[in-house]
């Protein structure tokens, strides 16, 4: 291009060089215009929400785009004016809780147990209030009490490593705990947050928004399943189509150091009306014994990890008949039993349900002995799982973590989180590691302490056993895809130590009326007797009375 262009005047070059550069392939002249007019990422969609007592948790689906970076969330209590808003940071990020006005944490620190989180923008927390954190990390993430504040910072006790101060980019939010309005509609739209260089809003470009869509909070009730060393069973009522679960792991045992705690999950699952959930629910840990469902044992005088609770969908049941005392069971799919298991059956009915001992078994059909009328073969629904905890860790949908048991020189570590800790880390001999989402001891189970050590917590991967004096790991927890909503912390045990797994579902958008009150009077008292609600959330009744019924003029509150 040199050669034919030399001695030409500076008009006469620049026309042939321009001439010649026409003739360049358009992908080549093009391509910086290509990036310029990059579309936006489309509108995100999957947007789902489910409504608790005081919090909605959301779900939607994840953008592909590389150049998304969070999600702009407006909100309100009209469909016509959500003036309200707030941002979640990440591109991979699904899900969201929302419990009141949420504000971008920037800023994260921890020293001598006690954490400290600046905020963007004046976060109205005051001294005593109960704030949620998430999006931050497994250390600072969970429900805690304001400790102390100032317009933009707040602190709160944890007990955990030190953390020195760090600067967050775009996840992490704090908001009050369970502040929203009981009996409301909020009304939500998402849309994705990306960054172009080559538009005015550079990092913070705005997808179109999502289609709206709505909850409405309302008082619920709970079942509640207690450690029994047992599975247990939960068939999902008629009209049911999501759970609230609120998942305990238990703790290890305590020597002169301290045990590690278990795991904690909040989360939304996805179910159908009928379909049986088994509950695997982890025993505490005061001997060297390890805990029910994972909990490995220590070696005196360490003591062992503590199980873990989890959910498990079981084997389902297609056709059932009781000839002779004995039943037959036809499952949906190849079982992969063998005689002498022992399963749990439920949902399928009084006659059925139970645990028994496999009698014989094909591919898809088993039987066991009962003693019973005779009863037809039928089309049933119903499940069936084995109640041994670790011939079924397939089958978990959600865990949560064990702690580890203590040893003679070593607290244990702490269950729960994706990540749990270490043996040790609270205090004396480093010891057993702790499980993750693929790494541990093994599957489900903790590993077993040696030479006064502690056992590992039971979990998603149960923890390490500690060695030499050492406390056990704690299990991780774990929810698998599909559910959404989700909380972990590590490190936030039930009050008796023992794990538990509360079911939630909604009631009423109003708390009912105390019904079926009734006096009895003797020679100078009068004994009261009513039915309670039947809902969550009831803290106390007031009793109004009086000598005249037109004229009830006393009161006093029963807690």
């Amino acid at each position: 291009m040199g050669r034919q262009t030399r001695g030409l005047g500076p008009a006469r070059a620049a026309m042939v060089f321009a001439a010649l550069f026409s003739l360049l392939p358009v992908s080549l002249t093009s391509a910086n215009a290509s990036v310029a007019a990059a579309a936006a990422p489309a509108s995100p969609t999957g947007l789902t929400v489910n409504a608790g007592v005081r919090s909605v948790s959301m779900k939607w689906t994840a953008s592909t785009d590389t150049s998304v970076t969070g999600m702009r969330i407006l909100w309100g209590t009209s469909a016509t004016a959500l003036t309200n808003q707030f941002t979640v940071g990440g591109r991979t990020t699904e899900s969201f809780v929302h419990t009141g006005s949420p504000v971008r944490v920037i800023n994260k620190s921890l020293t001598s147990n006690v954490a400290a989180l600046t905020t963007d923008v004046a976060h109205g927390l005051i001294v005593g209030d109960f704030v949620f954190i998430s999006g931050v990390d497994v250390t600072f993430d969970g429900t805690y009490v304001v400790k102390s504040k100032t317009l933009t910072t707040f602190t709160y006790d944890r007990v955990a490593t030190n953390v020195t101060a760090t600067a967050l980019t775009t996840t992490g939010s704090a908001q009050k705990s369970q502040s929203l309005g009981i009996g409301q509609t909020y009304y939500y739209q998402i849309a994705y947050i990306y960054t172009d260089n080559t538009q005015a809003c550079a990092a913070s470009c705005l997808s179109a928004f999502s289609a709206t869509v709505s909850a409405l909070t309302q008082f619920n009730a709970s079942t509640t399943f207690s450690s029994t060393g047992a599975v247990q069973s939960y068939v999902v009522p008629a009209g049911i189509y999501s759970l609230q679960v609120d998942a305990f792991g238990a703790n290890g045992g305590t020597t002169t150091f301290a045990a590690g705690l278990g795991g904690r999950v909040e989360a939304v699952v996805p179910v159908t009306p009928g379909e049986v959930l088994f509950m695997y629910v982890g025993a505490a840990n005061s001997s060297s014994t390890g805990g029910w469902n994972g909990g490995a044992s220590g070696t005196a005088p360490g003591l062992g990890g503590g199980g873990a609770s989890d959910i498990r969908r079981g084997i389902s049941i297609t056709n059932a008949a009781l000839i002779n005392n004995s039943v037959t069971l036809t499952t949906s799919a190849p079982h992969g039993l063998t005689v002498g298991t022992a399963i749990a059956v439920a949902g399928v009915g009084t006659a059925f349900d139970g645990v028994y001992t496999i009698a014989t078994v094909a591919s898809t059909t088993l039987t066991y002995a009962k003693t019973n009328s005779n009863i037809a073969s039928a089309v049933v629904t119903g499940s069936l799982i084995q109640t041994n905890p670790a011939s079924s860790w397939a089958r978990r949908i959600l865990v949560a973590g064990g702690g580890g048991g203590a040893g003679s020189h070593a607290a244990g570590g702490d269950g729960g989180g994706l990540t749990a800790s270490a043996g040790g880390v609270y205090g004396g001999n480093a010891g057993g590691v702790a499980g993750t989402q693929s790494t541990g001891n093994a599957l489900g189970a903790g590993a077993g302490g040696t030479t006064n050590a502690g056992g590992g917590g039971g979990g998603y991967w149960g923890g390490g056993g500690g060695t030499t004096y050492a406390g056990g790991g704690g299990g991780s927890s774990f929810t698998a895809t599909g559910i959404y909503g989700t909380v972990h912390t590590r490190g936030s045990t039930s009050a008796s130590g023992a794990g538990s797994i509360r079911i939630t579902l909604p009631q009423t958008t109003t708390m009912p009326i105390p019904t079926q009150l009734a006096a009895t009077g003797w020679s100078r008292t009068s004994e009261l007797t009513w039915a309670t609600p039947g809902v969550n959330d009831v803290t106390g009744y007031r009793v109004k009375w009086g000598t005249d019924p037109s004229n009830i003029v006393y009161q006093f509150d029963v807690a």
